[in-house]
């Protein structure tokens, strides 16, 4: 999840099998450990937008009940991350915001369950209970992106959650502000 959608799949398994081969005995990481560590983290601001992305899709369609659009959705990120930073223009961070969405659109649904969880409560992963809600809220996202953006123009192969897990529709958000929903689809 943590490498863009364009990596060659067996560059991730590469680096998966590395982790798994990990030697948790000692104090430290080695230096192809830390590499990878840093790979990782690398990337964190555009999977927090990719997952913001397919947040704001189901917050615009809660909104105005038809299908929503990822530009709006996109619009939607920027604008708000501008409202609370202010620390670049808009058009700028619509570029970023955009880049990170096309970088992890296909793990988007997975990014916003972590986002979303993440807010609640940092240790959320350490229970199987949990992760098993994590998985739902993001099957539950799949789900909706499949019936509600996916089109010949939007295109998608996103990691899938195991069918065996039950979708969880229950997660509520925060009702789109009239500016919000200006934004997110007024004309522009």
């Amino acid at each position: 999840m943590a490498q863009p959608d364009k990596v060659d799949e067996k560059v991730v398994l590469q680096a998966y099998r590395t982790l798994l081969r990990s030697d948790l005995s000692t104090s430290g990481i080695n230096p192809f450990e830390k590499l990878l560590a840093r790979a990782v983290t690398g990337h964190f601001r555009h999977r927090i937008y990719a997952g913001q992305v397919m947040i704001e899709l189901v917050r615009i369609a809660q909104a105005t009940g038809k299908p929503p659009s990822t530009g709006a959705a996109i619009r939607l990120v920027a604008w708000n991350q501008f409202q609370h930073s202010g620390t670049s223009s808009i058009e700028t961070l619509e570029r970023e915001v955009r880049a990170g969405f096309s970088d992890f659109r296909n793990t988007s649904h997975l990014q916003a369950s972590i986002t979303v969880f993440q807010e609640e409560d940092n240790s959320s992963w350490l229970d199987d209970t949990n992760v098993m809600e994590h998985l739902g809220f993001a099957r539950a996202l799949e789900e909706f992106f499949d019936a509600n953006v996916v089109t010949e123009k939007v295109k998608w192969n996103p990691w899938r959650v195991p069918a065996s897990v039950p979708p969880i529709y229950t997660m509520s958000f925060r009702t789109l502000s009239p500016a919000e929903l200006d934004t997110a689809i007024g004309l522009r």
